[in-house]
């Protein structure tokens, strides 16, 4: 189980050649194929697959097999090589779950996930643009001397600060 949970392909083929039984399982149900798909070691699950590992064991409590975990995982080249070993992709987990039901849930929540993340975003950069904007607004206030701040002020917003026609009260 180790070894296959590490990527250790040697240590696997080692192990298996003299002798190790691919069918032990854990204290939760898992067998080595089981810890090699968890981990995504697809060249681990290749080798155990070739070597005659139990396809369709269950875990206890949530009753997943290797195919179930892969599709959790989204691990499209483990769940292709464990299709094409033969595993049951009609088999249940104790949701009553198929491998299939749980990839579409996976899709379904990465949208989302996706969405909200897209939102919060949008959220964000509108909430940095307001912050931007009162932070130069204070920047241009505090610069301004308050005789400037007046004049500004008395200024008509719709002609230049330059213009000739309006009177700065300088003699």
């Amino acid at each position: 189980h180790w070894a296959a949970y590490r990527g250790q392909l040697h240590i696997l083929k080692m192990l298996i050649e003299a002798g190790a039984s691919m069918e032990t399982k854990d204290t939760d149900g898992r067998t080595t194929l089981h810890w090699a798909v968890r981990k995504e070691r697809a060249a681990c699950v290749h080798y155990l697959l070739q070597n005659g590992s139990p396809l369709d064991g269950q875990t206890k409590g949530t009753g997943e097999t290797s195919l179930h975990k892969a599709a959790r995982q989204g691990s499209l080249d483990i769940v292709t090589l464990l299709c094409i070993a033969g595993c049951r992709r009609d088999k249940c987990t104790s949701h009553n779950q198929t491998a299939l039901d749980i990839a579409i849930e996976m899709r379904t929540l990465e949208a989302e996930y996706a969405q909200k993340e897209k939102a919060e975003a949008t959220e964000a950069a509108k909430q940095w643009s307001a912050d931007d904007e009162k932070k130069d607004k204070e920047t241009v206030d505090q610069e301004l001397t308050e005789e400037q701040k007046n004049r500004q002020l008395s200024y008509p917003a719709d002609r230049p600060k330059e213009s000739p026609y309006v009177a700065t009260g300088e003699k």
